[in-house]
């Protein structure tokens, strides 16, 4: 038979108006629908044939087998399973032949793994797969049928092909028609439900619509509830008008079903029927029903009625809401709860009944629904509003876990409502679900803790988020950092002053320092009494707050050791937010931060650590220590000893090009990236060669460029040097920058000019150092210091343990002996920890090996001399060699190691 797309629509044109519902009225529906319903069950829509399914090779372990052949059979908790052959779980079109041909404890095991096939295979596996299984499994055994639905339920929540979508659903209502089992019902019913919206308006009324009302009426509660279940998804696939004219009268005969079961399903259903129907319908015929429903004996049918009331309230919800049944029907009933809620949140929970606790789950659930939609019929009840906010702070003080969770959950739609007025009536409560026990309420708390934010940020609650968030940046659980780390940007930009802010502090700071030199660690305290180091006292407040985020920053450094994943999201969100922090803990924190998760994680984390430290250096405003981190940068990964740091540095130097002005850009990178022609590993080259590509259009006339573009056309590895040729032959034919490009880099420039502030180096001072002083230079590492030009130049007596200096003649730098060589230093010393303050120091030959003995002797004894004399160690060396005698980590060695502080 023919069926054409508006068959159905012919009809139900026949009864312009909801006719009264009784049961012979839709018994009279259900013979008309009869004859259609056969003939489409009859002709199942299109699959591929067996010739289709086959794959092009069949390994012998499957073209030799048989049912039963597939794999082997064991014993596991008392039951028999099957341990597929390595064939089969490797081949989508093998597993499907063992579902035409193996037995059925063979298509079990191959159905088990079929959310594999689907992940690593997702297109071979629906369109040669899912067919096969819609198909065949209408014949299968209960487990099978039972198997095949639970492989099916992963398909459905993707989106899918037409025709598949078409097949699935005609599956899983043929199945539905052939069996009794309660549990098969359930799940072809979720099933349709689920695929609904991806069917076309033509196909659901053939095939999902006469199924939904001929069940609908069936003498099996199973059957009636799968018909509820579908009831709730036709808004899905169907115009109001539609679903309002076929099935508003069957839902109120299901609401009022003899099983507990059908009244529950179909009230649950009645949320997305109400919320989609008419404001006249929903509060007239849906709303009646389910205040009815909220007073039923079953406590299932109560709380699946109060959940439908709360959700379509909030869809019709809004100033424009002026119904008077509006405001008579839902709110008592939602004051009514809130009072019993309050009493038993209070109450021990775990001496209450099923029931009882039930139904507070799910109002803790429902709590944000209810206040959104009425809070604008509440503005001036302030009895009403105390028992309402005393409620929730009652339920998040409860001990139980599931409604702390729900609370947490509906914490954004309560700050939306009491932000601007009620808000005092929160105070303590965010820190609270912060630091609850339960990890569910923490992770759902994080991953709303921006939206809470974006509205208590600025207000009298703002260090209550402060401490939330902290809190949850801190805590012990992997999944609550990754769900807060999620939106640090976004939470970085709410709470921090600003990057306006920080780039005024950080101004202010260099200009300090500017006026006040580089002072040493005595007199820090004077500098702050005068208001050198503090720019007169104009950024104590933003410093206080930054003190108040510092904890986050910390925290950092734990996620950095979180899974991959976590570390590349934590990379992503600091290149997203370096602007916005501050001067000192980019430095401090956030530098060294990448250095360590590029050097020690995966490549993609290494990939997003180079772009997050570029943006990091773009936004440091003072010169020298942007220059300082960039040092380290290059000596460390442009000249490190293993192959893929050297390729992580033009990475970052592709992401440097976009993000800086070419002038800066080429001034910064230049030198080390042209000096990596004659890298010893070919794939590095070949990498610096599509950079070069990349940068061709600024760099092409450069001598260096094509100097190194030249030798690598001379390079010993072919592709390497067919790479070099081709581009060398094409650079003549690559155009330069455009007009809005060239503008674009002009803006940065400016921007970049305006940014960052550069200092003159200054002369370090002398740190008085016990028995080891010449002058105004300072001995290190056992190299002796030349004497001074002003002051008269002291030398220690090595002949005792006293420190009294003895005279000695004046001489020129280049007349002085060198006591000591580079060698005879401490493991780890170099010629960069001697702070010289002339360059002619270079220049003195080396000492002989006698010279060298007696400088390390001298040295040694001078410091044993400054140990014994006065009790205690010097205190420009303390014992654990830090001067604030404090455990040194890793940041701090590289910070010291970048700014030498």
């Amino acid at each position: 038979m023919d069926v054409t797309p508006d068959h159905f629509q012919v009809f139900y044109d026949q009864y312009p108006e909801p006719p009264t519902v009784h049961q012979e009225l839709l018994s009279e529906r259900r013979q008309k629908y009869q004859h259609i319903y056969k003939a489409l069950l009859a002709t199942p829509p299109p699959s591929l044939s067996s010739s289709d399914q086959l794959p092009d090779f069949v390994p012998t372990s499957i073209e030799k087998a048989g049912p039963g052949n597939y794999g082997s059979k064991q014993i596991d908790d008392g039951g028999e399973v099957v341990l597929l052959n390595d064939d089969v779980l490797t081949s989508v079109p093998n597993a499907t032949l063992v579902l035409i041909d193996g037995n059925e404890l063979e298509r079990i095991s191959v159905l088990f793994q079929f959310p594999q096939f689907l992940e690593h295979c997702p297109v071979e596996c629906i369109s040669v797969m899912v067919p096969r299984i819609c198909t065949d499994s209408i014949e299968w055994s209960l487990d099978a049928q039972l198997a095949a639905t639970e492989a099916l339920y992963f398909v459905v929540s993707r989106e899918v092909p037409h025709h598949i979508a078409k097949h699935i659903a005609w599956a899983a209502l043929l199945m539905a028609s052939k069996t009794d089992s309660p549990q098969l019902f359930d799940s072809c019913a979720e099933i349709v439900s689920m695929i609904l919206p991806q069917l076309h308006r033509h196909d659901v009324l053939k095939l999902v619509v006469p199924d939904a009302v001929d069940m609908a009426m069936s003498n099996k509660p199973h059957e009636r509830r799968l018909a509820a279940r579908v009831i709730g998804s036709f808004e899905q696939a169907l115009s109001r008008e539609e679903v309002q004219l076929i099935f508003e009268d069957t839902a109120l005969v299901l609401a009022q079903d003899e099983h507990d079961s059908v009244r529950s399903m179909m009230a649950q259903s009645m949320a997305s029927l109400a919320a989609n129907l008419p404001m006249s319908s929903a509060e007239q015929r849906i709303w009646p029903v389910l205040k009815m429903l909220s007073s039923d004996a079953n406590a299932n049918v109560r709380a699946a009625a109060m959940r439908s009331l709360a959700k379509s309230a909030q869809a019709h919800s809004g100033p424009e809401t002026t119904s008077p049944l509006y405001e008579a029907l839902l709110k008592p009933i939602f004051l009514e709860e809130c009072s019993t809620a309050g009493r038993v949140a209070a109450s021990d929970l775990r001496d209450v009944d099923d029931d009882t606790y039930l139904i507070l789950e799910i109002f803790s659930e429902v709590y944000g629904h209810f206040l959104c939609s009425l809070s604008h019929l509440l503005n001036n009840e302030q009895e009403s509003w105390t028992l309402i906010l005393n409620t929730l702070r009652q339920m998040v003080t409860c001990n139980g876990p599931t409604v702390r969770h729900w609370c947490a959950f509906n914490m954004p739609a309560v700050v939306t409502v009491c932000a601007d007025e009620r808000v005092e009536h929160l105070n303590g409560v965010i820190p609270a679900l912060a630091g609850d026990s339960d990890v569910e309420t923490r992770v759902t708390l994080a991953a709303g803790i921006h939206e809470i934010a974006k509205r208590l940020a600025n207000g009298p609650l703002r260090g209550d988020v402060i401490r939330a968030t902290n809190r949850l940046f801190m805590d012990e659980n992997p999944q609550v950092r990754m769900k807060v780390l999620a939106h640090f940007s976004e939470l970085l930009l709410l709470l921090s002053p600003g990057e306006k802010a920080n780039h005024a502090v950080a101004m202010a700071q260099i200009k300090a320092a500017e006026v006040a030199g580089r002072a040493t660690k005595n007199n820090k305290a004077n500098r702050n009494e005068n208001g050198s180091s503090r720019a007169q006292g104009k950024s104590e407040p933003y410093e206080e707050e930054m003190r108040r985020l510092k904890p986050m920053f910390t925290a950092l450094e734990q996620m950095s050791f979180d899974s991959w994943r976590t570390q590349k999201l934590l990379a992503d969100e600091l290149r997203k937010s370096a602007n916005l922090v501050p001067q000192e803990m980019l430095c401090e924190h956030v530098a060294p931060l990448l250095f360590q998760m590029a050097r020690e994680s995966t490549f993609l984390v290494r990939k997003s650590a180079m772009h997050a430290l570029v943006y990091t250096v773009r936004y440091i405003p003072d010169a020298r220590k942007r220059n300082h981190i960039l040092k380290h940068f290059r000596q460390e990964w442009a000249k490190g000893k293993v192959y893929w740091t050297r390729l992580a540095y033009i990475e970052a130097a592709g992401c440097a090009k976009e993000v800086f002005s070419s002038r800066l850009f080429t001034e910064l990178f230049k030198d080390d990236i042209l000096a990596m022609y004659g890298d010893l590993v070919p794939n590095v080259r070949l990498r610096l060669i599509r950079f070069f590509r990349y940068v061709a259009p600024i760099w092409k006339e450069l001598p260096e460029f094509q100097e190194s573009l030249s030798r690598l056309t001379s390079d010993k590895d072919s592709e390497v040097s067919r790479e070099a040729y081709l581009l060398l032959r094409s650079l003549s034919s690559i155009k330069r920058p455009s007009a809005i490009e060239v503008e674009k880099d002009k803006a940065l420039e400016v921007a970049e000019s305006a940014f960052y502030v550069h200092r003159s180096k200054k002369k370090r001072k002398v740190h008085q150092r016990s028995g080891e002083q010449h002058g105004i230079y300072e001995v290190k590492s056992g190299r002796a210091a030349p004497n001074s030009f002003r002051d008269e130049p002291k030398q220690l007596n090595r002949s005792s343990n006293s420190a009294q200096p003895q005279p000695q003649q004046k001489k020129s730098i280049r007349e002085e002996p060198v006591s000591t060589s580079r060698k005879s230093g401490p493991p780890g010393a170099d010629i960069q920890n001697t702070r010289i303050a002339d360059k002619r120091v270079q220049s003195v030959p080396r000492a002989s090996s006698t010279e060298e003995d007696s400088g390390k002797k001298q040295v040694r004894q001078g410091r044993q001399h400054s140990k014994t004399a006065s009790g205690q160690p010097s205190p420009s060396r303390p014992l654990n060699g830090h001067p604030n005698n404090k455990k040194v980590g890793f940041f701090s060695k590289l910070l010291s190691s970048c700014f030498g502080t």
